[in-house]
């Protein structure tokens, strides 16, 4: 599962600049298929631990938590 979160009011720019956007990822891990929760940016991935079951409300309320 992918979020992609923009804060409101900020500039978006189109010019293929990444902005103030924040990218969140659920991943499954290997070995185990557990699901992580993972944010990448411009420096590359962070891997928050365990995440939420693949559901997307609760996947929404994880990446609140980050916010």
């Amino acid at each position: 599962m992918v979020a992609i979160v923009h804060k409101e009011g900020d500039p978006l720019p189109y010019d293929g600049e990444r902005g103030n956007a924040r990218y969140f990822t659920l991943e499954f891990s290997m070995p185990g298929n557990l699901p992580i929760l993972c944010e990448w940016d411009g420096e590359g991935h962070s891997n928050y631990g365990e995440g939420p079951e693949p559901d997307a409300e609760d996947f929404v309320q994880a990446v609140q938590e980050y916010l």
